[in-house]
C-alpha cells in the first residue's frame, strides 16, 4: 500500500465533494430563485445526477481501454472551473440545467478514478480501511461545506458560492497532476468455484444483488437530501441553519467510515454493511416528525452512515471481482448511487407535491429497509454462477 498515493488521493476527493455538498444541499433554494417549484426541482437534479451515472459507468471503460486515469482527473478538474462558473451565470432553468449537467458528469470521471486507482494500489487485507479513509473525505467535506456555504450565501448570496467553488477546481487541477498512474492490477488467487466468463463483462448473482441494496437505500438517503431542504425551508430555517445539518452530522460521523472499514477487515463486509444500512432506515424514519434543529441534527447522522456504507460495499466489490474486472466493476457500484439520485429525485420533487413530505420520508425508510435482506442474500447465492452482461 502506497501511503503517499492514498493521501494524495484523499485530498483530490475531498475538494470536488466540498462542492458537491455545497451545492447539492442548497440547490433545491436556488431553482427557486429561478422560479422553479418542487417537481421541476426534482427533474432538474435528476438530469444532472444522470449525468454523474453516465459519466461513472464511463469511467471504468475509459480507464480499463485506455488507462491515463491522472489525465482524465486533470482534465475533469480543468473543465469544471468554467462549468461552476455558468451555473452561477444561468439566467433560466435550461442554462442551469446544461451547466449543473456538465459539472456532474466531470464529478463522475474524476471520483470514479480515484476509486480505481485506489483499487489498484490496495492489496485487499487493507481495501476496507483504504476505502474507509476515502468516504472520510464525503463526511470532511459535510462539515466544511456545510460550516461555509450557507454562511456565504447569508451574506453575498448564490454568485460567490459558485465562485468559491471555481477556485476549489482551479487549486485542484495541479493536485491531480501530481497522482501516480498504475496499470497493472494487483494479483491475487482465482476461485476455484468461479465460472470462466469474459472478464470485460462478467458479473455474478451476489454483485447483482449488491448493486440493488446500494440503489435501494440510496435512493432513501438522496430522497433526504432534497426533502429535508425542503422541510426546513418550509419552517423558515436560515440557509445557514440548513448547511449546518451536514455540518454537524459529517463531524460527528467523521471516525466512522474508517471505524466501519476496520470492522469489516474483521468481522466480515455483509455484517457492517447490513448494520449501516439499518441505521440508515433510522435516520430516515427520524425526519418524519423533525421539528426542532437538533431533530434534524441527528437524524441526519445516522442517515450519513451510507457514506460507510458505500466504502464497506466498494470493498466487497473488490472481494467479489476478478482483477481484470475491476476497473469496469468499481465503476458500476460507484455509480450506483448517481442512479439511486436520478430514481430519487424524479419521485421526491412529484411526491412532495401530491403526497406531503411526511409520507414521502416513509416511502424512503421502506426503500431503506429493504437494502438489509439484500445484502444479506449476497451470501447465500456466493456460489451461483456469473452473468455476462
Amino acid at each position: 500500500m502506497n501511503r503517499k498515493q492514498i493521501a494524495l488521493l484523499f485530498v483530490v476527493n475531498l475538494l470536488p465533494y466540498i462542492v458537491g455538498n455545497a451545492l447539492v444541499t442548497l440547490l433545491p433554494l436556488y431553482t427557486q430563485t429561478l422560479g422553479a417549484d418542487a417537481t421541476v426541482t426534482g427533474f432538474y437534479m435528476a438530469i444532472a445526477f444522470a449525468m454523474l451515472a453516465f459519466s461513472t459507468v464511463a469511467s471504468g471503460w475509459l480507464s480499463k481501454r485506455f488507462g491515463r486515469r491522472r489525465l482524465f482527473m486533470v482534465l475533469a478538474a480543468a473543465l469544471s472551473v468554467p462549468a461552476a462558473l455558468l451555473m452561477g451565470a444561468a439566467q433560466d432553468m435550461i442554462q442551469l440545467v446544461l451547466a449543473t449537467a456538465l459539472l456532474w458528469f466531470l464529478f463522475g470521471i474524476g471520483s470514479t478514478m480515484v476509486n480505481i486507482l485506489a483499487g489498484l494500489s490496495t492489496e485487499g487485507k487493507y481495501r476496507g480501511r483504504v476505502f474507509g479513509l476515502l468516504n472520510v473525505t464525503v463526511l470532511l467535506a459535510q462539515v466544511i461545506a456545510g460550516t461555509g456555504a450557507g454562511w456565504i450565501i447569508d451574506r453575498w448570496g448564490f454568485s460567490a458560492l459558485f465562485i468559491a467553488a471555481a477556485i476549489i477546481y482551479v487549486l485542484l487541477v495541479p493536485l491531480t497532476m501530481l497522482v501516480k498512474e498504475h496499470d497493472e492490477p494487483m494479483s491475487r488467487p482465482v476461485s476455484a468455484q468461479r465460472v470462466a466468463v469474459p472478464p470485460a463483462v462478467s458479473i455474478s448473482l451476489p454483485f447483482l444483488l449488491l448493486l440493488a441494496a446500494g440503489l435501494a437505500s440510496f435512493s432513501a438517503t438522496f430522497m433526504v437530501n432534497m426533502v429535508r431542504v425542503l422541510a426546513m425551508d418550509a419552517q423558515n430555517f436560515s440557509a445557514s441553519a440548513i448547511t449546518s445539518v451536514i455540518a454537524i452530522s459529517g463531524f460527528i460521523s467523521m471516525p466512522l467510515p474508517l471505524l466501519s472499514g476496520w470492522i469489516s477487515d474483521r468481522l466480515g463486509r455483509r455484517f457492517t454493511l447490513i448494520a449501516c444500512y439499518g441505521l440508515v432506515a433510522v435516520g430516515v424514519a427520524m425526519l418524519i416528525p423533525a421539528s426542532a434543529l437538533w431533530h434534524f441534527w441527528i437524524a441526519q447522522v445516522f442517515v450519513s452512515l451510507i457514506n460507510s456504507a458505500q466504502s464497506v460495499g466498494t470493498a466487497l466489490t473488490a472481494d467479489l471481482v476478478e482483477p481484470e474486472t475491476l476497473s469496469v466493476n468499481v465503476a458500476r457500484y460507484s455509480a450506483i448511487p448517481w442512479a439511486a439520485a436520478v430514481i430519487s429525485f424524479t419521485f421526491s420533487g412529484f411526491a412532495v407535491d401530491h403526497l406531503g413530505i411526511a409520507l414521502t420520508l416513509a416511502i424512503g425508510t421502506v426503500l431503506a429497509v429493504v437494502a438489509i435482506p439484500l445484502v444479506y442474500l449476497t451470501r447465500r447465492s456466493q456460489r451461483r454462477p456469473a452473468y455476462a452482461v
